[in-house]
């Protein structure tokens, strides 16, 4: 009987040790989420209007795989402008396919703020160099969105480009990427660290003692209930959510007392 008890009690332990792993992982994943890099911020000068044959865009270096959207700050001249603009990306400035091409409206455009054009994630793109340009070939002066920019160049991964050719300074734009879950061992190592500590100072606790006696009562007064052996399948399973039950209360008072 002794050791059909010491092998029962093992049973129940194998349940606790891969809900805990399991746990501890599931807070060490990061959810999916954007991610939007500020490749250049600084501006001090329009490049100006953007109309009939002018084509003003930037060449950049993706950061991280999935590129899913570039949000360039665009400026109206504080002005309703009518008509369409084109957004066009390529892999690179002698490339004559497009991966992306559509037309907006410029009515759509704030004044002095991001337009984010967005497209079907690139899965490889990390450390991949890449070409967009915006183009309005019906628009007159005056009736014309321009780009803000600087005239130094200070994002070094990439150069202006004007009508097919680098010029000096740099377009104020974002790109955004797509990061799906992921597996952070440093997280998952500091979250094995505090878990650790978080064990040791429970029996300095005092409600940690009141909490294991309720909770044993109340594992053995629903396993008895149900008719149910205390190491068997089912009761291992009480068993485990019971001991979580009190970590998480016990935590809650020991945290609440410290304030």
């Amino acid at each position: 009987m002794p050791k059909i008890m010491k092998k029962r009690g093992f049973i129940s332990l194998f349940y606790v040790l891969p809900v805990t792993v399991i746990i501890l992982i599931f807070f060490s994943i990061s959810l999916p989420r954007k991610l939007v890099i500020l490749n250049q911020s600084e501006n001090n000068i329009p490049v100006g209007e953007i109309y009939g044959d002018r084509k003003i865009g930037q060449t950049f270096v993706a950061e991280y795989d999935n590129l899913s959207a570039i949000e360039i700050l665009l400026a109206t001249y504080n002005r309703w402008n009518s008509g369409e603009f084109f957004f066009h990306l390529r892999s690179e400035v002698k490339s004559k396919e497009d991966i992306i091409s559509y037309d907006i409206s410029m009515l759509t455009v704030q004044n002095n703020e991001f337009f984010r054009f967005s497209f079907p994630k690139i899965k490889n793109s990390k450390k991949k160099r890449y070409f967009f340009y915006l183009d309005s070939p019906r628009s007159k002066p005056g009736n014309a969105i321009t780009i803000w920019s600087n005239t130094e160049d200070l994002y070094k991964e990439g150069e202006k480009i004007v009508n097919g050719v680098a010029s000096s300074g740099d377009l104020v734009f974002k790109t955004e990427y797509e990061i799906g879950l992921r597996l952070s061992l440093i997280t998952l190592s500091g979250n094995i660290i505090k878990f650790v500590k978080f064990l040791l100072n429970i029996p300095q606790n005092k409600a940690f003692y009141y909490l294991l006696i309720i909770i044993i009562l109340t594992w053995a007064i629903i396993t008895f209930s149900k008719k149910l052996a205390l190491f068997n399948k089912k009761g291992g399973f009480i068993l485990v959510y019971c001991i979580f039950f009190m970590m998480y209360l016990s935590g809650s008072l020991y945290r609440s007392q410290r304030k």
